[in-house]
């Protein structure tokens, strides 16, 4: 029981933080955003976003707004929880 309300928890904060880093980043004037790491262009409806500092190695990070970049699905897949400055210069 526990386990489902922390999830329910989880995706309810993430949710909001979601939600309050796209209203403070809006898209361009086209309804697009640049991937963070290979700077092409998204859709502003199939954007992602990636923690730099990866959730597993800094939970602590999970809802900083600071922490987050808009990354394009492959990109985001890519990285997985690498280190932020391993993946950029890769």
């Amino acid at each position: 029981m526990f386990s489902i309300y922390y999830r329910m928890k989880h995706k309810e904060l993430w949710l909001k933080t979601r939600k309050e880093w796209l209203q403070k980043n809006p898209p361009n004037h086209q309804n697009y955003y640049v991937c963070h790491y290979c700077n092409k262009w998204v859709d502003a409806s199939i954007i992602t976003l990636d923690h730099k500092e990866s959730r597993s190695s800094r939970p602590d990070l999970r809802y900083d707004l600071n922490n987050l970049v808009p990354a394009c699905y492959e990109c985001n897949f890519k990285k997985g929880s690498q280190k932020y400055d391993k993946f950029k210069d890769s």
